[in-house]
């Protein structure tokens, strides 16, 4: 097997030459996912990576990693995100919920979804993935016919901090709707909590704040009702 660290030759170049001494550039999606993710605090980095090693190649010698074509100055159309385990649910179930036009197909902890339905299942749903690996990382495949497409991914909250401070309201209030709403309700739900009657629909009500207190309540966190403030903040990001 080879070690995750010989898979790419430096995490997050969005253009240069590569091992065989190509010249190539990313995807424009690629580099704004790139650039989005490497905001996320807290974020492990040592499965991160754009473009294939010669190792990388040998192995899978039709990846996205590889630019294409192979002759003059190829395309890279693919990244891997290292992730913690909530933070990866929390960013693959909005890339999958977005439905972005731009997305080839995603795999993640031996499974995966497509934009594309084919004989192993429908359109985004997750399928198992049989190629191994992708369990401290996923990795995203984008379209060529996208490819100068750099407009902002959903990923679940809105640049890096979009959680700290957030504030879903005392109970009885009106529900808090958005992206930084669905990320923490799939952040609860990775941990564990439960949203037994409306599940993550981006509409953070009291069922969501129960969720919250629960959590917070298990962590010994006491004085932060109904906020996502530091201790909060952190435990989220680091679970």
């Amino acid at each position: 097997m080879i070690h995750l660290s010989l898979l790419y030759e430096m995490a997050y170049r969005y253009s240069g030459t590569a091992w065989d001494g190509q010249k190539w550039v990313a995807a424009k999606p690629i580099v704004a996912l790139g650039t989005q993710v490497s905001s996320v605090p807290s974020r492990p980095t040592g499965a991160d990576g754009t473009v294939a090693s010669r190792a990388h190649d040998q192995n899978s010698p039709r990846s996205d990693h590889t630019p294409k074509p192979s002759t003059g100055t190829g395309t890279v159309r693919a990244i891997d995100v290292t992730v913690t385990n909530s933070q990866g649910t929390t960013i693959t179930e909005a890339i999958r919920a977005s439905r972005d036009k731009r997305l080839k197909y995603l795999i993640y902890k031996t499974r995966m979804f497509a934009s594309y339905s084919n004989s192993k299942g429908p359109a985004w749903q997750w399928r198992p993935y049989t190629g191994g690996g992708h369990l401290a990382h996923f990795h995203v495949s984008t379209l060529s016919a996208h490819d100068s497409n750099g407009s902002a991914w959903d990923i679940g909250f809105e640049g890096g901090n979009g959680l700290l401070d957030f504030d879903i309201g005392a109970v009885g209030a009106p529900s808090v709707k958005g992206s930084a709403a669905l990320a923490l309700q799939l952040m609860l739900l990775s941990a564990g909590e439960v949203l037994p009657q409306f599940g993550a629909d981006g509409s953070a009500g009291d069922e969501t704040r129960a969720a919250l207190k629960s959590y917070q309540s298990k962590r010994g966190i006491s004085n932060e009702p109904h906020i996502v403030a530091g201790k909060t903040y952190a435990a989220l990001y680091t679970g």
